[in-house]
């Protein structure tokens, strides 16, 4: 090989590397990329324990407001049990019958105390036994105390029992299904309601790698759906790892939705204009 075959060799790879090197830090051009939007909360209910369901307050369709009864379950014996607890764990009428023997004793044990150090006229062996009837008075008392505390826990744990009972929404929304009916049985664990909320939502859509390498979450971005709809949206995800066989990085971009006029479902465009 010659010195000019050589050098053209040279430069061919040269201008391959450039090539190359541009095709690498080249700007990403500006792209279209299509998504679906999601409601930010899209939720499947069910009951932690199983019963004769007794009420259902809510319709396929109907928006419910956060804390709202939306499934209870019978609760009779329940309401039986709990106020069983309170009456156990409001009595005191042992408590007062023992602090009145208490003062009794410390008078009666104090007096004699006093007569057997001065006179003599009481036996050692009376005032040890009042004083053992006023140890254990007092300690009667602390007992008391202490049943007391555990009847309080207990009368709590029973309200806890009948609170379960009902199915309350988390959150505010809309309901989209109801699985059961009053007089059917529903068993603990078991998907019985679904409901979404649609005041946030969110696009999902992946693009090319290269046009996510400048993009970072809390970034506002201007999407539209169904071609008409115009909102701006904050880049809330932006997946750390590309899919392996399409080299797509999957994006969220979330936007508040008040009114509920996009429905979740419909498709957005995100515009990424020299990202």
């Amino acid at each position: 090989m010659n010195g000019n075959d050589r050098f053209l060799g040279k430069l061919i790879a040269l201008v391959a590397s450039a090539w190359l090197l541009l095709g690498q830090i080249a700007p990403v051009v500006a792209a279209d990329y299509l998504g679906i939007v999601y409601p930010s909360r899209d939720l499947t209910l069910s009951l932690g324990v199983g019963g004769l369901v007794s009420e259902v307050n809510v319709e396929v369709g109907k928006r419910v407001q956060a804390g709202q009864v939306l499934i209870g379950l019978d609760a009779r014996m329940a309401d039986i049990e709990v106020e069983r607890r309170r009456v156990l764990a409001e009595d005191r009428s042992e408590l007062q019958s023992l602090q009145d023997r208490l003062v009794i004793l410390e008078e009666l044990y104090g007096n004699a105390n006093k007569l057997f150090e001065l006179t003599g006229g009481i036996s050692q062996e009376e005032v040890q036994k009042l004083k053992l009837e006023l140890s254990d008075t007092r300690g009667r008392i602390d007992q008391f105390k202490i049943r007391k505390q555990r009847e309080t826990l207990e009368y709590r744990a029973a309200e806890q029992e009948r609170h379960s009972l009902r199915l309350l929404a988390p959150v505010a929304g809309v309901v989209t299904r109801v699985d059961l009916d009053v007089g059917e049985w529903a068993k603990p664990g078991e998907a019985v309601l679904q409901m979404v909320d649609t005041s946030r939502c969110f696009l999902r859509v992946s693009v090319h790698h290269a046009a996510a390498r400048k993009l970072s979450a809390g970034m506002k971005l201007p999407i539209l759906i169904d071609g008409s709809n115009s909102v701006t949206g904050r880049l809330s995800y932006v997946a750390p790892v590309a899919d392996a066989a399409s080299g797509l990085v999957e994006l969220r971009v979330t936007f508040d939705n008040p009114r509920g006029l996009i429905r979740p479902g419909s498709t957005g465009r995100l515009s990424l204009a020299g990202h």
